[in-house]
């Protein structure tokens, strides 16, 4: 994954947590659900262009599921190597 991979994968993880944190205290966070379906698709959608990989392709090689304060959530997950061999 390159530089620019990874500055797209953190600029639309930055852009949805401002958003997220923004309405937390005003709004139902479910209902930011569709927006997070928006942004994880256009994430993929970028990423499956740059890496010419198919959308289908590209889900099935970044989306992992986590545990999350006592939950499983499915998430798209870009892990990135850096440098000195660790994985971020």
């Amino acid at each position: 994954m390159t530089k620019v991979d990874r500055r797209v994968a953190r600029t639309q993880q930055l852009e949805y947590r401002g958003v997220v944190e923004y309405y937390r205290l005003a709004y139902n966070l479910k209902s930011l659900g569709k927006l997070r379906w928006a942004m994880e698709q256009s994430l993929a959608r970028t990423l499956s262009t740059k890496l010419r990989l198919s959308v289908k392709k590209e889900l099935h090689k970044f989306r992992k599921t986590l545990r999350v304060d006592g939950k499983l959530r499915k998430v798209l997950q870009v892990q990135l190597e850096r440098e000195n061999g660790k994985s971020n």
